[in-house]
């Protein structure tokens, strides 16, 4: 009788204590954002800004569009995207690409470094032998970023493309 006492026992101690954890857990979360340091938007708005600026092109930009992504990174992104070179291609057949954030999502979020979930609609379009703008292309777009907070800034770390399925001219499926 003794020992069946000695495993509930056990079982009811362990019980309060992840009761304990989960209370100082949620009362941590809530004070967190009643002091006002919910990063939430600014995490949500660097992604946003990130991967907007990574699927936009325009031409002229070649000059500019590997200094504005460059702005938006840290870590080994930022050297990688720095030593980048655009394709002559894209830059001569003057192509025109325009990204839209459909939805996004922090899937971690632990003092500074974040974990963001991006589905994108890039629409790319080239002119066409006579120079009038051609038929365009849409893609969809599931992307994943690592963030980190930098001297009060949060920047994108890392990318990783997750799936990218053409949704035809109209953007349709």
């Amino acid at each position: 009788m003794i020992a069946g006492r000695g495993a509930g026992i056990a079982l009811l101690a362990a019980g309060l204590l992840l009761a304990v954890v989960a209370g100082c857990s949620a009362w941590r979360g809530a004070a967190g954002l009643r002091s006002g340091h919910d990063e939430r938007p600014a995490v949500t708005g660097a992604a946003r800004a990130f991967v907007e600026s990574l699927g936009t092109f325009r031409p002229g930009d070649d000059r500019s569009y590997v200094s504005r992504l460059a702005a938006l990174t840290a870590g080994e992104l930022r050297p990688a995207l720095e030593a980048a070179r655009l394709a002559p291609s894209a830059i001569a057949g003057g192509a025109v690409m325009e990204t839209r954030v459909d939805s996004i999502s922090i899937g971690a979020l632990n003092g500074d470094a974040a974990t963001v979930h991006v589905i994108a609609t890039q629409a790319r379009s080239a002119p066409n032998n006579r120079g009038a703008a051609g038929a365009g292309m849409h893609t969809r777009q599931r992307l994943e970023l690592e963030l980190a907070r930098e001297r009060g800034r949060w920047l994108v770390t890392a990318l990783r493309v997750i799936d990218q399925a053409p949704l035809g001219a109209a953007g349709g499926q």
